[in-house]
């Protein structure tokens, strides 16, 4: 049994397998690019907060240090806890929302290639175009 194959592949296809591995290769490149910057984004966003907290935590001290009564030392510890854990949850919160941008901008170009793929091979446009 003989099996035919398409004649088009005989003639581009190692062809369009080389522009699939180029392709592949660049996707790889601009993933990586992302995911560096990403980083130090996530970076610089945490040694900020970093850096306010800690500026905060001797501000607090030093107040503490200059109380007279147990009661305005429960008092001025009590609104640094609550303050502190104000600031970390919010800080969170940003960072989640900074993680799914980034998550978001590291799918573009999977997602272009997707579109593109899916295009050239059913002749419609993917949901996500």
């Amino acid at each position: 049994m003989q099996v035919t194959q398409h004649p088009s592949f005989q003639e581009s296809g190692f062809a369009d397998l080389r522009l699939a591995g180029d392709e592949l290769v660049h996707l790889a490149e601009a993933s990586q690019q992302v995911t560096h910057d990403s980083l130090v984004r996530l970076e610089k966003e945490i040694q900020d907060y970093t850096r306010t907290s800690v500026d905060q935590g001797l501000e607090a001290l030093r107040s503490m240090m200059a109380v007279r009564t147990l009661p305005e030392a429960v008092e001025l510890q009590y609104k640094y806890n609550l303050e502190a854990f104000k600031d970390f949850t919010e800080h969170l919160q940003s960072l989640h929302q900074i993680g799914i941008e980034l998550s978001q901008k590291a799918m573009e170009p999977l997602a272009d290639c997707f579109d593109g793929r899916f295009t050239k091979f059913t002749g419609m446009r993917s949901a996500s175009a």
